[in-house]
């Protein structure tokens, strides 16, 4: 569709994706490899995610069908000179994942997040250090018994990893966030950013942007009446979350894809793309400063679809 492809034009001088890679020096005359493939022939693959490690490595990152019916996260490592290293699990026993999502920083140190999906489902995480590889999975649930919906990541450069996810408390949705240190492989007690919601704002997981200070800006939706407005809360280190912030989009009926950042100061800009009963699905963008908080969206594009 016309529009998304305009919306992420438009939003990529913006944003940051949640992996920051440094590029590796590649001969120009090498060209492109052959094709390798890392999954067994037949068996199905999702949410296919690659970064680049120290040292010109790299690591893909997928959810594989294997025998059994399972659905179990993979991956594998390319080292020059050695190139791609047999599969392996990052999940443990009887895996069905969903919603993968990877989180490194430029030192390669993150996590790996997913769903595993049951009854109830539950957010699940697993930390990585090159040259370590990932650590046990480990449920991040406030309550195990009550399940949740997508989570995603965000690493900051000192190997603080900072999780979002969905999670229902038995009478209303709301997010839920845990950091832990890729270091010492621990997660802190998970904690509800928001906990308002009457009805699951789908699977949506949001986003999570991160700084050099170590600073971390999360946004997600939840419904307000008919329509879904965009919230946000800031962590302001030992000051710990800030407080509930909406983005002002209460006029539009559906919103999707949202993308941030945050700039070392604090200032942060939010861009996702909206729908309307009558129109075209349109992209919106606001900027954020500290003191006097979100600006009223503005229309990326001046004429949607």
């Amino acid at each position: 569709m016309r529009t998304r492809t305009q919306l992420l034009a438009a939003l990529a001088a913006l944003t940051l994706t949640a992996i920051v890679v440094p590029a590796p020096a590649i001969a120009a005359s090498s060209g492109w490899s052959a094709p390798f493939r890392l999954s067994e022939a037949g068996l199905g693959v999702q949410d296919l995610q690659v970064a680049t490690l120290p040292g010109g490595a790299s690591l893909a990152l997928w959810i594989g069908d294997s025998p059994g019916a399972t659905r179990d996260v993979q991956f594998s490592v390319f080292s020059p000179g050695a190139g791609w290293s047999q599969p392996a699990k990052a999940t443990a026993g009887s895996s069905q994942a969903r919603f993968l999502s990877l989180c490194l920083n430029r030192g390669g140190t993150g996590a790996a997040v997913w769903l595993e999906n049951g009854s109830p489902s539950l957010a699940a995480a697993s930390f990585y250090r090159p040259g370590t590889g990932f650590t046990a999975p480990q449920v991040l649930n406030i309550d195990p018994m009550l399940g949740g919906g997508a989570p995603t990541c965000v690493a900051d450069e000192a190997g603080v990893v900072t999780v979002m996810w969905t999670e229902f408390n038995g009478s209303a949705y709301g997010k839920a966030v845990s950091r832990g240190m890729a270091s010492s492989a621990l997660w802190s007690v998970p904690q509800y950013l928001d906990t308002n919601d009457t009805e699951s704002p789908d699977m949506e997981p949001g986003a999570l942007a991160t700084n050099s200070t170590g600073g971390v800006l999360a946004v997600w939706k939840r419904t307000a009446g008919a329509s879904y407005r965009y919230h946000s809360r800031t962590f302001e280190g030992a000051a710990g979350w800030g407080p509930l912030l909406p983005l002002d989009n209460a006029g539009d009926l559906y919103v999707v894809s949202p993308r941030v950042t945050l700039l070392d100061d604090g200032r942060a800009v939010a861009a996702w793309e909206s729908f309307n009963a009558s129109a075209s699905p349109f992209p919106e963008v606001t900027t954020f400063s500290p003191g006097s908080g979100w600006a009223l969206p503005a229309r990326a594009l001046v004429t949607p679809d």
